[in-house]
């Protein structure tokens, strides 16, 4: 089974994220950043999308990549992560819900919000007035939620009808 995560990153926390699905993953699994250029989803059993919010909402360009793909994204065994510092479980939900489109979050076989960072020297100057008063703090944070990572991955071996280790057909 192929997988592409397809992925948008401003301040690499999304892209890091990615690279650790992919190591998870194992086997044919390929990274894309959805601002450059992405191959054609045909070979690929399963695509995971994953972003980051902003202001409450995620990139535009992966936006733009599933509004221009989402019929091929239709027949596809889906995956969907953001990367977001809200750890609330019923904002994280609506976080998700917000992100993609309600075709893709319903079709998604894993999906859920899998850590956050904030690096204050990366931020320009609005970003970091208004995390900095959201947060309560300038502090760089930088927070992975293992059990939901592994979780998210396991979903995914599953669907593909992988045993957990990503070798071994079930």
């Amino acid at each position: 089974m192929k997988t592409i995560i397809i992925y948008t990153t401003k301040y690499s926390c999304t892209r890091s994220m990615a690279e650790r699905l992919q190591a998870m993953l194992g086997g044919e699994t390929q990274l894309a950043d959805a601002k450059g250029t992405v191959p054609s989803l045909e070979p690929y059993d399963t695509v995971v999308l994953g972003g980051s919010v902003y202001m409450g909402h995620v990139q535009k360009a992966l936006t733009a990549y599933m509004d221009r793909h989402m019929q091929e994204l239709l027949g596809k065994k889906i995956g969907l992560f953001l990367c977001a510092g809200i750890t609330d479980p019923a904002v994280q939900t609506q976080e998700l819900q917000n992100a993609f489109a309600p075709e893709l979050y319903e079709l998604a076989v894993a999906k859920d919000v899998l850590g956050y960072r904030f690096d204050f020297q990366k931020l320009n100057f609005l970003e970091r007035l208004m995390v900095g008063a959201m947060r309560g703090n300038r502090e760089n944070e930088s927070v992975f939620f293992e059990q939901t990572i592994e979780a998210f991955a396991h979903k995914l071996q599953t669907a593909q009808g992988f045993a957990p280790n990503g070798k071994d057909r079930i």
